[in-house]
């Protein structure tokens, strides 16, 4: 076997683990390196020339302030991926106030001619989120371009949405490209609606994945499809 395969079939089978608080900058920066060339944050993003450093504080900021406080980060052990599940009572957990404080990195991310466009970004994906509809919202799902097809992405999508099923849950995600929409068809997932946020920004489709399990009397949230990493602070 050529030995760059080799390797991306042992990650393949890597146990999956919650990330913990000293793992987020590993997070930040294989998330950022994941959606480089993703189309909605490509628009969203400036464009002077700055790629890796505004991808950084735009990632440090969703990693840190949103996705760690909101929800679970699940990653393989030894890194180069990532989801995040938010469960929708806890989508309004980020103050204002936070949220205020976010716009100075956000700005130097974006840049002030496009800092519109993020605020336009937000307010529609809040605007089209089944927000009444009790759900697991898949926020994030990237992996690593030297890790790409190596079944990582996978693997974490299904163990997510396996441990959504025992909680006899519905999931509920967004994206920004044709491609994405028909891989996420694989797992159960139906197009609700197809939109665009403003000019020139490329359309955004939602997508349900309705309940499949029933969660048994007597039992909790469990996290048995990923391993046992806790959070720390």
């Amino acid at each position: 076997m050529n030995p760059g395969c080799r390797v991306l079939a042992e990650r393949s089978s890597e146990q999956l683990v919650m990330a913990c608080l000293a793992d987020l900058d590993f997070v930040v920066s294989d998330l950022a390196e994941a959606f480089a060339s993703y189309p909605l944050i490509r628009w969203i993003l400036r464009d002077d020339g700055n790629d890796r450093t505004a991808l950084l504080k735009l990632f440090e900021v969703v990693v840190r302030q949103i996705a760690y406080r909101s929800g679970d980060i699940y990653m393989p052990a030894a890194g180069g991926a990532a989801a995040v599940w938010v469960r929708s009572e806890n989508l309004d957990c980020v103050s204002s106030l936070d949220k205020v404080r976010m716009i100075p990195t956000l700005a130097a991310a974006t840049g002030l001619r496009r800092l519109p466009r993020l605020a336009a970004t937000e307010w529609a994906l809040e605007r089209h989120h089944p927000k009444r509809l009790p759900h697991v919202y898949l926020y994030i799902l990237g992996v690593h371009p030297r890790l790409q097809g190596s079944g990582i992405g996978s693997r974490l999508l299904r163990a997510g949405l396996d441990q959504i099923d025992a909680e006899g849950r519905a999931a509920f995600l967004e994206t920004s490209t044709e491609h994405n929409v028909l891989y996420y068809r694989h797992f159960g997932f139906e197009t609700m609606e197809r939109y665009e946020i403003g000019p020139g920004a490329p359309p955004v489709w939602s997508m349900w994945r309705p309940c499949r399990g029933a969660r048994e009397p007597g039992n909790g949230s469990s996290r048995e499809s990923y391993g046992c990493c806790q959070k720390t602070n």
